[in-house]
């Protein structure tokens, strides 16, 4: 990930949600899904649900039922309400 780094290395720019999350995105169709979830947890700010749903939905893409069932008690846990962490279970 040079280009990752060089944005914060070389052009001093701070990394944000967005970045976070567009990193672990990257992740996700190379089922690297470990590595992802490793990003979103030691990211410097607070994942939103949009980070976890997007995992979620690559849990279900590759068949990771076990990482699936963990990420969607975090989504539950963030929104309750969030009827699409059932449906993607």
């Amino acid at each position: 990930m040079p280009c990752y780094a060089s944005m914060i290395t070389d052009y001093m720019i701070s990394a944000k949600l967005e970045h976070y999350t567009c990193m672990a995105d990257l992740l996700y169709p190379a089922g690297h899904l470990q590595d992802a979830e490793n990003m979103i947890n030691t990211m410097p700010c607070k994942p939103d649900v949009a980070s976890w749903m997007a995992l979620l939905g690559a849990c279900r893409i590759h068949g990771n039922v076990e990482m699936a069932e963990h990420v969607a008690k975090g989504v539950l846990r963030l929104e309750p309400e969030n009827a699409a962490s059932y449906v993607l279970q």
